[in-house]
């Protein structure tokens, strides 16, 4: 008798064991599957290497098609840091991706050169989830 009581509790401890050990694993893949973001960088380059603190400005298709280069209209702005780069962390702004895994971003970066306001732009076609890097060399 003693011998199955003890059966019995090890076969309850077992079950209970697996079960707790089965939802653990399913709650982690979740959470690692819904903090996908859309991550791109702007290299800012010039012939005197990386420059640093220029303004790039992120525009979606249908934001750029209705404002142009308008920066108070830019759906996100980053700053080239000193190794020269300008990080969008997430671009998954509001209506980027709502209809498409896909969408056409244009890139402007505006700065000063021998006095002159300037302006280069740069376009690509981004996938939802993805990490991209794109250069633009400064005059």
């Amino acid at each position: 008798m003693k011998n199955i009581k003890t059966l019995f509790i090890l076969t309850i401890f077992g079950l209970t064991f697996s079960c707790s050990k089965t939802e653990t694993s399913s709650s982690s893949s979740t959470t690692t599957t819904s903090t996908s973001t859309t991550k791109m960088t702007i290299f800012l380059n010039s012939v005197n290497g990386a420059v640093k603190d220029i303004d790039v400005y992120a525009y979606n298709q249908s934001t750029y098609s209705q404002n142009g280069d308008n920066i108070a209209k830019a759906n996100g702005k980053a700053t080239s840091d000193a190794s020269g780069n300008a990080v969008f962390s997430n671009i998954e702004y509001s209506g980027t991706f709502d209809n498409s895994t896909t969408n056409n971003f244009t890139f402007s970066a505006h700065y000063l050169a021998n006095g002159l306001a300037k302006t280069k732009t740069i376009s690509k076609l981004v996938t939802k989830g993805s990490v991209s890097t794109l250069t633009i060399i400064l005059d």
